[in-house]
C-alpha cells in the first residue's frame, strides 16, 4: 500500500505543478497579492522540489510497515496524500473560481 500511495502522491504533485504553472502563465497579471495567489504562483514555479516526497514515502512506508504494521502506515500515508492534495487544490480552486 505504501508504494501505491507513493504513486498517487507522485501523480498529484506532477499534475498539480503542471496545472498551476499553466494557469499561472494564463492568469498572471504582474501583481500578486494575497496568500492563496502567491501560493499558487510559488507552487506553479517551484514545486518540483516536492517530487522527492513520494519517493521518500515509498522507502519509509515500507520501513514503517515492517515496524508498526499496515494500519499505522496506511494512516500516515493517507494523511500525507491528503495534505499534498489540499496544498494543490486550494490554489487550483482559486484560479478556477
Amino acid at each position: 500500500m505504501a508504494r501505491g500511495l507513493a504513486f498517487v502522491q507522485l501523480i498529484i504533485v506532477c499534475l498539480g505543478v503542471f496545472t498551476l504553472h499553466l494557469l499561472g502563465r494564463l492568469n498572471h497579471h504582474g501583481d500578486i497579492s494575497g496568500f492563496i495567489p502567491s501560493l499558487g504562483y510559488f507552487l506553479g514555479r517551484y514545486a518540483l522540489w516536492l517530487i522527492p516526497i513520494p519517493i521518500l514515502w515509498a522507502v519509509f512506508g515500507n520501513m514503517l510497515t515492517a515496524r508498526f504494521g499496515k494500519k499505522t502506515t496506511n494512516f500516515v500515508g493517507l494523511t500525507l496524500t491528503i495534505i499534498l492534495f489540499v496544498i494543490f487544490a486550494v490554489p487550483l480552486f482559486w484560479y478556477l473560481g
